[in-house]
């Protein structure tokens, strides 16, 4: 059997996406992390993870933005709201 690495904690999983939300960079982010699973007695999880995590989360927001800015432009009535079907089918 090879092993594997064990799951990262849900508590760890929110602070490194809190952190990516803030601005900070993956390596802030693991370092935050790392200290953060020491206190409470957990594995540090490794870099490779928290960087996953990270990127994840920034694009969880780009898309959120992206999609509040249509919002937007079809209440202005400058986009169509075939344009906001479009993005909910895809």
């Amino acid at each position: 059997m090879v092993p594997c690495a064990p799951r990262i904690d849900r508590r760890l999983r929110r602070l490194a996406r809190r952190l990516a939300r803030r601005g900070a960079s993956a390596a802030e982010a693991h370092r935050g992390v790392g200290r953060y699973a020491e206190r409470i007695g957990l594995v540090r999880p490794s870099y490779q993870q928290i960087r996953l995590l990270v990127n994840d989360a920034r694009i969880d927001q780009a898309a959120r933005r992206a999609t509040a800015q249509l919002l937007l432009e079809v209440q202005l009535g400058t986009r169509s709201v075939r344009d906001l079907q479009r993005l909910l089918h895809e």
